[in-house]
């Protein structure tokens, strides 16, 4: 066991030669090596002809049975399946010394040694597609042996081949109508321009369709467009525009709450309920309706955990036949950097109180207890407090408190956190606004590192837009490394125990009447119009591991009593007067904000329901895991799931059990946040280490962290022109027409793949789907991508036709594909060249206009008897106004063409 171990060459020539390997692990496991360590699982998986022995049963074994003993120990802590268990006692007939005749009874009458023949599945156990699948596997060994040869040999030499199996078997190489069939199923999705090797999984025509299951869930998968579009396009607002747009007049509406919903309508009418808005007891029966399918629907349930495990064994082979296409090649690396480094990535779930690096607040909390301590920082009974005396009452000492120290004294001293983590105070939240750029100018050390923090609003009334926005204005909190989110925390219960609000309508109103009057009437209150240009989204935390009530149809301003509302009732008026406040304000040229609520960090399959139904992306998901599902759900919607394994370990999961490499293997639309630096993150930069632990742990490539960056800037709410100027201009174009490489760092063969197997996936869907129904798709098919394409960039793709075997190389290596190729890129070349023609003349202009003002400037100082500072003669030399610039563009492009002509 140990020297087979050790020799990775020696394993493949046994596999290969088919040189049968007889262990014992439970001998092994008191001899020599751990029973979980034990290699023979691995033999096994790949392809070695491996069976079970007992070895010694009186020193080993406690059973009457000892040899089923070891079988079954194997298959319980293994995870074997029956069909393994089978081929193994197959592999210890094979491997054994019984006479040809004793094995062809037990195994089939015309059983033969080499591989698959003969077999008889009466008597073996074992099917036929089991055995003809490892005999491809090993026919294909074989072929790439032979191909690796006929490379290696010395020109005019015979080429050495390998024929041990080949000439035993027949090789089965795919026909022309099985060529055909590969080529249409991949017809609407495969970009022949990125060639890769590519894995097709055909079936057996007659294997019983999963039609119920996927016709059920089909219908819960559109149940979600009900509430969100898939393909809604972002765009980009100016501050300004809805100061000068005369086509409204802001006199002639009103709104008002009508069921707990915000509606914009003519004064003196009514408003007719909107029908992008289900009313809450349709959404209550949608709930109840995927709750249904995922928990009681057993045959949904297979079909999701074996497409799951599919998509996932799918990535694993094509990173073990791709790794190194993506990783580049040296010259592909120089062209494009492909660095993770330089990958613009987004902490997306920062909550902004918790923030900063504890010594960043440790440096902060000395620094002003010893340096400002004559700051008033509270009053008690009309008295003025400043920070000195606070710390003098409760005895704390700024030269020797330590990290933790100060955790627990936030954590428990209201005074202390509301001074420094908090906007309402005495002193107007200076201290957390100072706090918090020095956190942010961490970020813009960094020029490829970006954060979405969260400012609270909790709804106790409706002044707390009002008191953030003056924060905001005040301090100058604008950053283009960030965007602010909006924190809804559930707290109805504390507030109506406090006296605060008196029912949840009332809660809800203080949340979104501000919005609303500053959305109809911007000029009422600049600030607050200003702040709202820099708020992304919103979301909403609490406790998810408090039990819920039931989910009932109680209308807002009904809910009166003490107790908190379900965690999908909040959801639902969140997300309604969210999406009739984004109505309004898209159709005034006003920013609109996404809804991605903390959910699935624990509590029960109902919070993700509601965000799968209400969402645009969640926080957490961590449970998603226990339900294959939904997962599978979440897979086909591309919904995106921003996880932080680091803070998850506080409560959730341990690190190690995490989800998220499984989730990102299967191809879910995952990325990494950090959630709270300030309690699980040790260095300044706390995104960077949260991507270096996950892929140290678990073994991610770079190409691996460029993709979950890339999911994290999609997820973002930052504005579209930044995505273009992170991503490429078409960055929301799923396929690898919208990868620009050099931003993204992103491989196009890992864009490909992705897009390619989220295709095939939806095609078998909808394959199994009656009466011409299709699988709502979260991307778009290929021709639709290009068509976007040829629109934006002005040209033309040149799209090989599916080819043969090598998936279409020869036709992208052809002379007159490359020579449109050429021709395309040099006509936008040209494009570009006539563009810099017009900027450089522009910027002449300029440069003359700032000149000549500089001499009437200096003139005037000098006939006024003023000095001029400074040898300014010898720094502005005469300008060349005559298209310097242009002539050089020119005479660059002109070499350009010539060469590539």
């Amino acid at each position: 066991v140990t020297s087979l171990e050790k020799s990775w060459i020696m394993q493949y020539l046994f596999m290969y030669c088919r040189i049968g390997v007889v262990m014992s692990p439970l001998r092994d496991n008191t001899l020599s090596m751990s029973y979980f360590d034990h290699p023979f699982v691995r033999y096994f998986a790949q392809g070695l002809l491996v069976s079970i022995s007992t070895s010694d049963p009186l020193y080993f074994h406690h059973s009457t049975s000892p040899l089923l003993e070891e079988y079954a120990t194997l298959m319980k802590l293994h995870s074997l399946l029956p069909m393994d268990v089978r081929e193994l006692a197959r592999n210890s007939v094979i491997n054994s010394n019984f006479p040809l005749e004793m094995k062809r009874k037990w195994l089939g009458d015309d059983f033969q040694l080499i591989m698959n023949r003969g077999n008889d599945i009466r008597r073996s156990g074992v099917c036929d597609a089991r055995l003809d699948f490892c005999t491809g596997c090993l026919i294909h060994e074989e072929t790439v042996l032979n191909l690796v040869l006929s490379q290696v040999c010395k020109k005019g030499e015979q080429p050495l081949s390998l024929s041990f199996l080949s000439t035993r078997n027949p090789t089965r190489i795919p026909t022309g109508a099985t060529q055909q069939l590969r080529d249409a199923r991949r017809a609407n999705y495969t970009d022949w321009r990125i060639m890769y090797p590519r894995i097709d999984i055909f079936r057996n025509d007659t294997q019983v369709p999963a039609t119920d299951a996927v016709e059920l869930l089909c219908d819960v998968i559109s149940l979600r467009k009900k509430y969100i579009n898939f393909h809604v396009r972002e765009v980009d607002v100016n501050v300004e525009d809805v100061f000068t747009d005369s086509k409204f007049d802001e006199s002639k509406w009103e709104y008002n709450s009508y069921y707990g919903v915000f509606l914009l309508f003519r004064i003196g009418k009514s408003p007719p309920w909107p029908s992008f808005i289900p009313p809450v007891r349709e959404f209550i029966r949608d709930v109840a309706t995927v709750r249904e399918a995922v928990m009681s629907h057993r045959g949904l349930q297979h079909l999701a955990e074996q497409r799951l495990h599919l998509l996932e064994r799918k990535f694993l082979l094509h990173l073990s036949l791709n790794v190194s296409k993506e990783a580049g090649a040296k010259e592909e690396k120089e062209w494009n950097n492909r660095d993770f480094f330089t990958a613009h990535k987004v902490d997306t779930n920062v909550q902004t109180a918790a923030g900063m690096n504890a010594r960043t607040l440790l440096e902060f909390f000395v620094e002003k207890a010893l340096h400002h301590g004559h700051d008033v920082v509270f009053e008690e009974d009309n008295q003025p407090v400043t920070l000195r005396q606070m710390l003098e009452r409760y005895q704390i000492n700024a030269t020797r408190i330590t990290v933790d120290e100060l955790n627990h004294l936030i954590n428990s001293n209201s005074h202390i956190r509301t001074i420094f983590l908090e906007v309402d105070n005495l002193m107007k939240g200076r201290y957390f606004a100072e706090l918090t750029k020095r956190t942010l100018e961490l970020y813009q050390e960094d020029a490829f590192s970006f954060s979405e923090n969260r400012l609270v609003i909790r709804g106790e009334s409706k002044d707390e837009w009002w008191k953030l926005a003056q924060w905001f204005d005040r301090y100058g909190m604008a950053s283009s490394q960030n965007r602010w989110m909006i924190n809804l925390p559930r707290q109805y219960r504390r507030l109506r125990q406090e006296g605060a609000v008196r029912n949840f309508g009332e809660y809800i109103d203080n949340i979104f009447q501000p919005l609303w009057e500053i959305s109809l009437h911007p000029a009422e209150d600049t600030k607050l119009h200003y702040f709202l240009t820099h708020v992304s989204g919103m979301d909403c935390v609490g406790d998810e591991s408090k039990i819920d009530l039931p989910l009932t149809a109680t209308y807002p301003h009904d809910w009166d009593s003490d107790l908190n509302p379900p965690y999908n009732l909040y959801l639902y008026y969140y997300w309604a007067n969210i999406t009739t406040l984004n109505e309004f304000r898209a159709s005034r040229g006003l920013g609109t904000f996404s809804f991605r609520p903390q959910c699935g960090e624990s509590g029960g399959v109902e919070h993700l329901i509601g965000g799968f139904l209400l969402a645009d992306g969640i926080n957490h998901g961590v449970t998603l895991s226990q339900n294959p599902v939904l997962e599978y759900m979440y897979y086909i919607t591309q919904l995106g799931v921003a996880m932080s394994p680091l803070s998850n370990t506080a409560a959730a999961s341990a690190y190690l059990s995490n989800p998220f490499p499984l989730f990102f293997h299967r191809g879910l639309n995952v990325s990494l946040a950090t959630n709270e630096p300030l309690y699980f993150h040790f260095t300044r930069e706390p995104l960077i280490e949260e991507y270096s632990i996950a892929a140290k742990l678990w073994q991610f490539e770079f190409n691996d962290l460029s993709e979950i960056a890339r999911n994290s800037v999609t997820q973002s709410g930052f504005p579209p022109a930044w995505k273009e100027n992170a991503l490429g201009k078409l960055y929301y174009l799923n396929s690898a027409l919208g990868n620009d490489v050099r931003k993204s760092r992103v491989s196009d063969i890992r864009v490909a793949y992705r897009y390619e197997a989220y295709q095939s996936e939806l095609n078998f869907l909808s394959g199994q789907l009656s009466g011409g129904r299709q699988m709502p798709r979260a991307m778009r098919l290929l021709e639709e991508e290009i068509a976007i394409y040829e629109e934006v960039m002005r040209t033309k793709v040149v799209m090989p036709a599916a080819g043969d075997e090598d998936d279409g190389r020869e036709e992208i290596r052809s002379p007159a594909v490359r020579a449109v190729r050429i021709k395309a890129e040099l006509d936008a070349l040209e494009r570009d060249m006539q563009r810099m023609k017009v900027l450089a003349m522009q910027m002449g202009s300029e440069n003359r206009g700032i000149v000549e003002a500089f001499h009437r400037i200096r003139a005037r100082l000098k006939t006024e008897g003023l000095t001029v500072m400074g040898n300014l003669n010898d720094c502005f030399a005469p300008l060349d106004t005559n298209g310097a610039a242009s002539e050089t563009i020119n005479r660059v492009s002109e070499n350009f063409v010539k060469e590539a002509a």
